[in-house]
């Protein structure tokens, strides 16, 4: 009988390999006691597209066993629609949700209300739906630290502020067209605590009240504000946010970045 390493030495080196794919896929080939280790990693990190090779339908036909699927490994997910079915539940223990809906998919948020409750961090982009669906959807993650929204095409309708909201902790990213939303999150009833704050600003974005606005209203937890502008449409929000360097935010950390936008050819960063 050939020697064996012992099972917690094996885990160890997996977890070594931990970023090389081809190699993860080699070892689930070469022991079924490698299997269960190197799924974990595999599969922490799934991203659906509409075309291509990582549909949800070539999903389905690879793993037509939903409870038996590696799903239950996926950590940080990713989809391009909201549609909803047996095949996202068996997604059980995701902590990063990316809903991408550029070439959108369809389906209304309202199907994705509360699905994962260990859901930490939440990144809405090129979603055009109604705002009520966008805010209620942040408020059934009661976990919610870390909150990006990028370019929401929103319809403005009424909102019933829900009894209770997550505590934000974490960052907040805003970029492009987010005006409708950035206003309606200063409502929301258990108040904002973010320690970061990012704001991408162009041309009709987020308003420079709004973004003070935020601010003032993370004052007790914000450690780092990082303003990131384009043009001149921008300098009311760089203007006020110099009047945080005050006794009242001695914590606060200012990122500041101008990017130029040049004809010719020359590097495309300049940093301020």
């Amino acid at each position: 009988m050939s020697p064996t390493l012992p099972q917690e030495i094996l885990d160890l080196i997996i977890d070594l390999l931990r970023d090389e794919l081809s190699t993860l896929k080699a070892c689930c080939l070469a022991s079924k006691s490698w299997i269960l280790r190197s799924r974990g990693y595999m599969f922490a990190r799934v991203e659906f597209s509409l075309t291509g090779l990582r549909t949800v339908e070539s999903w389905k036909k690879t793993f037509p066993d939903p409870p038996n699927s590696p799903a239950h490994h996926t950590r940080n997910l990713g989809l391009c629609s909201a549609n909803v079915c047996a095949w996202i539940r068996s997604f059980r223990h995701v902590e990063k949700l990316s809903l991408a809906a550029s070439g959108w998919g369809g389906g209304s948020l309202v199907q994705l209300h509360g699905l994962w409750p260990t859901l930490k961090s939440l990144h809405l982009s090129y979603i055009d739906a109604p705002i009520s669906e966008i805010l209620h959807l942040i408020c059934s993650f009661p976990l919610l630290e870390d909150l990006s929204l990028h370019t929401l095409e929103v319809n403005t309708d009424e909102w019933v502020t829900p009894p209770t909201s997550p505590k934000l902790t974490g960052s907040l990213r805003l970029h492009g067209k987010i005006n409708s939303v950035t206003r309606r999150l200063l409502e929301l009833p258990d108040g904002l605590h973010f320690s970061e704050i990012q704001v991408d600003y162009r041309v009709g974005d987020v308003s420079a009240s709004a973004v003070m606005d935020l601010v003032s209203k993370c004052s007790g937890t914000l450690e780092t504000l990082c303003l990131k502008y384009q043009t001149s449409s921008a300098f009311p929000v760089v203007s006020a946010a110099g009047r945080l360097f005050n006794p009242r935010h001695p914590l606060i950390q200012f990122c500041l970045t101008y990017r130029l936008r040049l004809t010719s050819p020359a590097p495309s960063n300049s940093n301020v």
